[in-house]
């Protein structure tokens, strides 16, 4: 997991690995774009039923979404917004430079 710095806030960026870790109800998170939104206290009110998410915990949920919502709802709900998702490409390594003080 990286902390990303702006002047505003902090943007947390979570890879899918990070993400699949969260994937029960007491801890729901699920991908949605780039987007990873914590679902866990939204579950009671979510309109279509706690399972519908709970079948998307940990995993990337981007086409359930969207299939049965306008990405224009996803503005009402920034306040679950818990990060960034950010992907390894294909066949790459991830690389970690040492900085110099």
């Amino acid at each position: 997991m990286a902390q990303i710095s702006d002047s505003v806030n902090a943007i947390q960026r979570f890879t899918p690995e990070d993400v699949s870790k969260h994937n029960t109800p007491d801890n729901l998170w699920t991908i949605i774009g780039n987007e990873i939104y914590d679902l866990t206290d939204f579950q009671k009110e979510h309109p279509g039923g706690a399972k519908i998410l709970q079948a998307v915990a940990g995993k990337d949920g981007t086409k359930k979404f969207r299939k049965y919502h306008r990405e224009a709802l996803l503005v009402k709900y920034k306040a679950l917004l818990a990060g960034e998702l950010v992907v390894q490409p294909k066949g790459q390594k991830w690389l970690f430079f040492k900085t110099s003080k």
